[in-house]
């Protein structure tokens, strides 16, 4: 009796092991297929991460695109460097904007001569968060709809910053700031003593007086707090 009460007892622990060892098993499983990976910088991914899982946060250099292949095409810019990140995902929602902030996770496959991807891994791995440009394209406020019909008149407009221009020491002339969406580009002109602080690529809103100069459409920066960044 003492025995079969041993094999008896030695089975239930056998069992046991076993059933902890599948838990675990099961909850690495869920911890691996649910934890964040670590959010890192665009420039420094080095070849030694080929594969890794990662995490990457910044806005959509361009329009979100799906390709022949049926795959879509985020390129996302942390203001560090530009990232191609792709999804094998089917999608039937609208597809974010140019200057969304996104946020992705996936592989990272770095081919020769460093050229760098990131496949995302499941559809619910890549957060979007609209931005104020998406959002005004998408409604139809968009450069190109600054026309000469509406020169005296007051507007708000939205766009990526492409180019900046000062005039030299002396000259009357303007300072231009060139913003640019999917439509085309608008040249923002002031003489504001203090230039606004942006940098190429800043997505920035602007109110101002539609004018033309030499047939060409500008808009009149009047007051330096009529003038954001979004960032």
């Amino acid at each position: 009796m003492r025995l079969k009460s041993r094999h008896r007892k030695f089975r239930w622990l056998r069992a046991a092991a076993i059933l902890a060892l599948l838990g675990g098993l099961v909850w690495m499983q869920f911890l691996s297929r649910h934890r964040e990976p670590p959010l890192v910088k665009i420039d420094a991914i080095r070849p030694y991460m080929n594969f890794s899982a990662v995490r990457i946060a910044g806005r959509l250099a361009s329009d979100a695109r799906r390709l022949s292949s049926g795959s879509i095409l985020y390129l996302v810019e942390d203001g560090t460097g530009t990232l191609a990140v792709f999804s094998n995902q089917i999608n039937d929602d609208a597809l974010p904007r140019m200057g969304d902030r996104v946020t992705v996770s996936g592989n990272l496959n770095i081919g020769a001569g460093s050229n760098i991807r990131l496949q995302m891994r499941s559809a619910d791995r890549v957060v979007v968060e609209p931005s104020s440009f998406a959002a005004a394209y998408a409604s139809g406020n968009v450069l190109s709809n600054v026309t000469a019909r509406l020169k005296g008149k007051h507007m708000q407009v939205c766009g990526r910053v492409s180019r900046f221009w000062s005039p030299p020491a002396g000259s009357k002339a303007p300072h231009r700031i060139v913003l640019t969406d999917q439509s085309g580009s608008l040249d923002v002109v002031h003489w504001l003593p203090n230039p606004p602080a942006a940098d190429i690529g800043d997505v920035m809103e602007v109110k101002g007086q539609v004018q033309v100069y030499n047939d060409q459409v500008q808009l009149k920066l009047l007051n330096p707090e009529d003038i954001s960044i979004l960032k």
